[in-house]
């Protein structure tokens, strides 16, 4: 990982896998810059229990993107064996997702 040009953290908004991943951050920012590392947030409720704002404060670092996904998608994929983007390739978090690939593919 110290020769990325590009690390992705993906947690979830619930305190332990926020812990978890503020620890990481505050590890690879000793010595990968800041701007290589991007933070995703995965909302897996229909609301977010805490607000944006709230996490990257408390992760001292930009959320890059936020994915909602419903676990109704997850195991339909799972099922059928698939990636869960080619469930429903125009959704919004296919969108969403793949805005984001351009994103950090620049």
């Amino acid at each position: 990982w110290q020769k990325a040009e590009r690390i992705i953290i993906v947690t979830r908004p619930e305190k332990v896998a926020l812990m978890s991943a503020r620890a990481l951050l505050k590890e690879l920012q000793q010595s990968v810059s800041s701007s290589a590392i991007h933070l995703v947030l995965l909302n897996m409720q229909e609301k977010p229990s805490l607000p944006k704002s709230t996490i990257e404060s408390f992760l001292r670092h930009k959320i890059s993107a936020v994915f909602s996904i419903q676990i109704n998608d997850v195991a339909l994929a799972a099922n059928k064996n698939k990636p869960l983007l080619s469930i429903q390739p125009q959704s919004k978090l296919a969108n969403d997702i793949r805005a984001f690939a351009r994103t950090i593919a620049q």
